[in-house]
């Protein structure tokens, strides 16, 4: 599971102000094999965009045991024009010149075709080649986020994950993580291949009971196209669920509601945000049974993002295992499938720096 560049890059790392606390906190390791690095010194960026943020990670590598993290930064997505903007502004703030850099990984929500990515959430296209060519990177390598989120689950710690199911974990099988954040991500991996990448967040919405009717009928008006997972199991998602459910109140709508906001007066005992969190809930439980189904994933179903920590409470619930359990006939099948909280948002930056340091492994380059 390419484990050991954790390990380098936290016994040789040496404090530096502008590092990001949680990923020096979170990046252990599970053991380094000497002799791994290459023996020129190269420079490792990996980055992980998301629809509202964006975290580098800057690393060296040399021969034996010598890798150091050297720096990471965070930025808020939206503040940029395109990815160009971006990248220049880190090679900024890390005192880089493009050249310098020997790989660059990226971690990106969007479909990768070739060289070239587009992204869902973001307004941005990013050409591998171009970003080569502008800033003389040596190396660009596009990946799913949620791929790179995949690979970043064998660096956590076990107080990173919240169990919601135990089940009857079987390491051989499929594992499977989503996420919900500013988009809704899936990928799998088996236990002797690489991570997958899928665009399962995008599948339409199914409606399980009369209220997800009335649901699905009120986002085919503001969706009339598609109406996917992705349109509710968000932070967009969240929004248009308390405004439906204002709605089929006969309530008139709030054009100051936020994602954070919904979640803010639930807790406050707001009956309309309770009860949208209530049916993102059960939303998100429904398409996670799906995906048990799908997948058999015994060796886990994973679900990360930038939204899931925040809710933990609310998917720790008899409610969520009701409708992730309500499968008829495939009701004991899922229930066997362990279902597991990422509670470490930078899971996707971490399998982004794992994967550029396997690159750089002899006979990888």
């Amino acid at each position: 599971m390419h484990l050991d560049v954790f390990r380098a890059l936290i016994n040789a790392w040496k404090p530096n102000t502008s590092c990001h606390k949680s990923v020096l906190q979170y990046m252990q390791p599970h053991g380094l094999r000497r002799g791994r690095c290459s023996k020129k010194l190269m420079k490792l960026v990996a980055v992980d965009i998301g629809g509202t943020s964006a975290r580098f990670a800057l690393a060296e590598s040399k021969d034996n045991d010598r890798c150091s993290l050297q720096t990471v930064h965070r930025y808020k997505s939206q503040l940029f024009t395109g990815f160009d903007q971006l990248l220049s502004k880190f090679l900024n703030d890390a005192d880089l010149d493009g050249t310098t850099v020997d790989l660059l990984c990226l971690a990106l929500p969007g479909v990768i075709s070739g060289h070239q990515a587009r992204l869902t959430n973001l307004s941005w296209v990013i050409d591998a080649d171009d970003i080569r060519q502008r800033f003389g990177v040596a190396k660009v390598v596009l990946m799913n986020d949620f791929q790179a989120a995949c690979e970043g689950l064998d660096s956590l710690e076990d107080d990173d994950f919240v169990n919601i199911n135990i089940g009857q974990r079987l390491l051989s099988s499929p594992r499977v993580i989503t996420g919900v954040g500013t988009g809704l991500g899936m990928a799998w991996q088996l236990s002797s291949s690489s991570s997958q990448v899928t665009e399962g967040g995008h599948i339409d919405f199914a409606a399980v009971d009369t209220q997800q009717d009335r649901l699905l009928q009120y986002l085919r008006g503001i969706y009339p196209e598609h109406v996917s997972y992705e349109r509710i199991l968000s932070g967009a998602g969240l929004i248009n669920l308390y405004h439906f459910i204002r709605t089929d109140a006969g309530m008139q709508q709030d054009s100051e509601i936020t994602p954070s906001s919904v979640s803010d007066r639930a807790e406050m005992g707001e009956a309309e945000a309770i009860e949208a969190m209530r049916l993102f809930v059960r939303i998100l439980a429904g398409y996670a049974g799906n995906l048990a189904m799908l997948f058999q994933p015994f060796a886990g179903l994973y679900i990360a993002g930038g939204i899931t920590p925040k809710i933990h409470k609310w998917l720790k619930s008899d409610e969520f295992m009701e409708y992730y359990s309500a499968k008829g006939r495939m009701s004991s099948l899922v229930l066997r499938v362990p279902v597991i909280l990422v509670m470490n948002e930078d899971v996707g930056l971490q399998g982004a720096l794992s994967h550029a340091y396997n690159i750089t492994l002899p006979g990888k380059r």
